[in-house]
């Protein structure tokens, strides 16, 4: 496949591993310097590290989007090199203890961050190029799952 993504550069957060390790792995694969996003660093580098060796181009963004201070930390990494023309927001919050009634709640109570929305960081926008590729990796297991109310 050719995607046509060389001179880009591609922000995928939680991408320390899972789905979105593979989804930086495939846009590497596809040409574009990718920034892998995690909270714990060693895991983020070494997801870094695995692109760079099979020839891709990597950076890596350290920080918890669910505070403030960590999605300014993963803007200003982001940024670093440039400015970002994929985003893909695949960090989300899971609580296995939430309920169905806690879903209107979900944003406040969690705190939850991606780097691009209305619910997201205030000062993100400017990172990523307007007109560029953004994408949620909603499902599969990431954002908000509720535990289901017993069946009657």
């Amino acid at each position: 496949m050719d995607l046509q993504l060389g001179g880009k550069r591609a922000l995928v957060t939680g991408s320390s591993s899972g789905l979105g390790e593979e989804i930086a792995r495939v846009l590497a694969a596809e040409g574009a310097a990718v920034v892998v996003h995690g909270r714990d660093e060693a895991r983020t580098e070494a997801v870094a590290k695995s692109i760079r060796g099979g020839g891709g181009t990597a950076s890596i963004a350290i920080g918890d989007l669910s505070t403030d201070a960590g999605a300014d930390q993963v803007q200003a990494a982001a940024a670093s090199e440039g400015p970002v023309d994929i985003l893909v927001n695949n960090a989300g919050v899971y609580d296995p203890e939430a309920q169905w009634s806690d879903t209107v709640r979900a944003p406040s109570r969690h705190g939850r961050r991606d780097l691009s929305g209305p619910h997201g960081h205030a000062g993100e926008q400017p990172t990523v190029r307007r007109g560029r590729y953004r994408a949620d990796a909603g499902g599969a297991g990431l954002g908000f799952h509720p535990v289901a109310p017993p069946v009657a």
